[in-house]
């Protein structure tokens, strides 16, 4: 004569697997509870907040439409722009005379030194 268990009954095999799921169960429950104190403790943190605004900053971050080929009405068709004042190209003139006259000194001396080489007066007087 066969007995019929019911379903779900409880054997030894079976209240041995409970017992290790349960276990598990627990195990999982509380590492899951761990997890959240520690976001809780994250959260409450200024630097996290910090963190948090500069990762949502660039999450958002969009691109610029414009280029760096804007190029201003007034340049010079060669590069850069024109001297036509010749009050101020007198006086560049003669900056770049004075630094290498200093230079020429320093190289009939004998003494070739660039850091002796001062920077000219004459071009910081507007």
């Amino acid at each position: 004569m066969y007995i019929k268990k019911r379903a779900g009954s409880p054997t030894k095999e079976s209240g041995a697997e409970d017992k290790q799921s349960a276990e598990e169960r627990r195990k999982a429950k509380e590492e899951k509870r761990k997890k959240e104190e520690e976001e809780e403790k994250k959260k409450k943190d200024p630097r996290f907040k910090l963190n948090l605004k500069i990762h949502e900053a660039a999450k958002n971050f969009k691109h610029y439409k414009y280029k760096d080929d804007y190029r201003v009405p007034t340049a010079c068709k060669a590069g850069g722009f024109e001297l036509i004042d010749p009050v101020i190209i007198k006086k560049y003139r003669d900056a770049a005379k004075d630094i290498i006259s200093q230079m020429g000194r320093q190289i009939l001396s004998g003494s070739v030194n660039l850091t002796g080489v001062t920077f000219p007066i004459k071009c910081m007087q507007h």
